[in-house]
């Protein structure tokens, strides 16, 4: 097994530990915890649906349409949340709405682009996030709360990475090969932040009780 494919499976690997860690006392979260853990659970599940459909020979880049989209809605609501910016709120509300179908009544009229990389939802999927994790950081970066700081600054630098890689997906050359496995090594940093996030900020400190002699 290549160096790549071990750093591929060791990505989604520390994404089920994520995953299962997040989802763990789920009744007991906050709104914005359960949506960051069902983000965690559907890239998982469209992860692990990609790689199946790779290793039969199929092309599975339909789902890669399926996890923008996704990502969008679960992200953005999960930004909505913790700001109490007004303007950020509306573009939210009226995003998760436009975008979407924007994006169903793209392919309804041009189904070649289902098996295709589309620049155009790439840039309209991940710029409205980058806005908003580029605000979520001015926003936390003097308060005393930091919780998903860490999550936050690995996903800015992950996504905005990933949006100059997959706007150029179309391209075959040696350079795109070489972004490609550099966002392979950027996903597993993603991942692990993720990790720090959960054990920083969300893992319950264990208590020991002592017995007195």
């Amino acid at each position: 097994m290549s160096i790549i494919k071990i750093i591929i499976y060791l990505g989604y690997f520390i994404l089920a530990i994520n995953s299962l860690l997040f989802l763990m006392n789920f009744k007991k979260n906050t709104f914005s915890v359960k949506l960051f853990s069902f983000y965690l659970l559907f890239s998982l599940i469209i992860q692990l649906s990609s790689d199946y459909l790779a290793k039969l020979g199929d092309n599975n880049l339909y789902l890669f349409h399926l996890f923008n989209v996704g990502q969008y809605i679960f992200l953005s609501l999960f930004y909505s949340k913790q700001t109490k910016n007004k303007l950020l709120k509306k573009s939210v509300f009226w995003g998760i709405r436009i975008i979407p179908f924007s994006i169903i009544i793209f392919y309804v009229f041009n189904p070649d682009y289902i098996f295709k990389f589309n620049i155009i939802e790439i840039l309209i999927c991940y710029i409205p996030l980058l806005i908003y994790s580029f605000y979520f950081l001015i926003e936390r970066i003097d308060k005393v709360d930091k919780k998903f700081i860490y999550f936050n600054a690995s996903f800015f630098i992950y996504t905005l990475c990933s949006t100059l890689l997959f706007s150029a997906g179309n391209i075959k050359s040696e350079i795109i090969r070489l972004i490609w496995s550099f966002n392979i090594y950027l996903y597993l940093i993603y991942q692990i932040f993720i990790f720090i996030e959960w054990h920083k900020n969300f893992r319950k400190p264990i208590s020991i009780a002592t017995k007195e002699s």
